[in-house]
């Protein structure tokens, strides 16, 4: 449950009628009324940040809260969630962070293993034991391996990003090497 007595609004810098809150929420202030605005999962991948919609454009909930909350001396263009939770948009839990120091963040030893148990129960239950990358045939099979056990097989890189958490695009440049 919010604590709305320490709730703390701030209009969004661009979009005028519109504010954040240090909580994470959105409310629009237009035409007289004031409501808040439901934040939604851009991508159908269950993982994804939470965002709205302002004036017809998509905008990350976090990096609204932070750009409004979270100083920036750095100048960093990432914000890190630090428990890792992508819904927990609160100001207190979110950094501003370079791309290297978001990466290894989420690559904890806990998620880490994690995401090998995961793996390897996937593996058994669909019997993988082949490793594939080919482009010239273009079978895309996205392979891992933990000291050189294969742990899990996804089919395409959507497919692994969904059972994973981890971004398509990280994904799609490790396999490229």
């Amino acid at each position: 449950m919010m604590d709305i007595e320490k709730e703390v609004w701030k209009e969004i810098d661009l979009f005028p009628g519109y504010e954040v809150s240090n909580l994470g929420r959105v409310k629009s202030r237009l035409f007289g009324k004031e409501r808040i605005l439901k934040a939604y999962r851009y991508r159908k991948i269950s993982r994804s940040y939470l965002h709205v919609n302002l004036h017809g454009k998509t905008l990350n909930v976090h990096k609204l809260v932070a750009n409004a909350f979270v100083p920036n001396p750095n100048g960093y263009n990432q914000v890190n969630h630090k428990d890792e939770n992508k819904e927990n948009n609160r100001a207190e839990n979110l950094e501003w962070c370079t791309n290297l120091y978001n990466v290894k963040y989420s690559m904890t030893k806990e998620r880490v293993e994690n995401l090998r148990e995961k793996s390897i129960e996937y593996a058994k239950k669909y019997g993988c034991t082949l490793a594939n990358w080919n482009k010239k045939n273009k079978i895309k099979a996205v392979v891992g391996e933990v000291d050189g056990e294969i742990v899990y097989r996804f089919n395409s890189i959507s497919e692994a990003s969904k059972n994973t958490g981890v971004d398509a695009s990280h994904i799609s440049r490790a396999a490229r090497g």
